[in-house]
C-alpha cells in the first residue's frame, strides 16, 4: 500500500529495504544501488 499525501515518487518506492522505502517520496530520482 503506498502511504497517500505525498506528490514525488521514486524508484525506491518498489524496495524492500526500511532504509530505502523511508526515501521513496524524495524529489530525487534515486536509485538503489
Amino acid at each position: 500500500m503506498i502511504p497517500t499525501g505525498h506528490t514525488h515518487t521514486n524508484r525506491l518506492i518498489h524496495e524492500t529495504s526500511p532504509n530505502l522505502l523511508q526515501h521513496w517520496h524524495n524529489p530525487a530520482n534515486w536509485y538503489p544501488w
